[in-house]
């Protein structure tokens, strides 16, 4: 999905504004993140981030974090409610359950990574500008 958005900021002709972040930036962020591997470790009862394997960038490591935790504590209560579902139901819900984790990690990341994409391309005009 990321590649899409790429792609279709560089087929972007010169008669429409230019992109607020470079769309090779926003690739290479976006195979950073391929990179990050993190697991939910729970304090509490409160989801938090570890991250397993680091993508070298800080940034990166955020967005990959912050959607994890994010994405996960929306799901969770339907994932919770189904436990006392026969198994069959269970599985079918939990089922269901993955599949919009999976759509919500793939939506809030190619969100977050586009964010700081424009935010580092920002920080890069104002001090390359006199």
């Amino acid at each position: 999905m990321l590649l899409a958005i790429a792609a279709a900021l560089l087929g972007t002709t010169q008669a429409h504004p230019r992109p607020k972040a470079p769309a090779d930036d926003i690739v290479v962020l976006g195979r950073r993140l391929d990179d990050w591997r993190g697991v939910l470790v729970f304090a509490d009862d409160v989801p938090t981030c570890r991250i397993r394997q680091s993508s070298g960038d800080a940034g990166v490591d955020a967005v990959g974090c912050s959607s994890l935790v994010s994405c996960f504590s929306q799901a969770r209560p339907r994932y919770l409610s189904a436990t006392d579902a026969s198994k069959r139901a269970r599985r079918r819900a939990w089922a269901a359950t993955g599949r919009d984790l999976s759509a919500c990690l793939s939506a809030t990341r190619d969100a977050a990574i586009i964010e700081l994409a424009e935010r580092r391309w920002r920080a890069r005009e104002a001090t390359e500008t006199p």
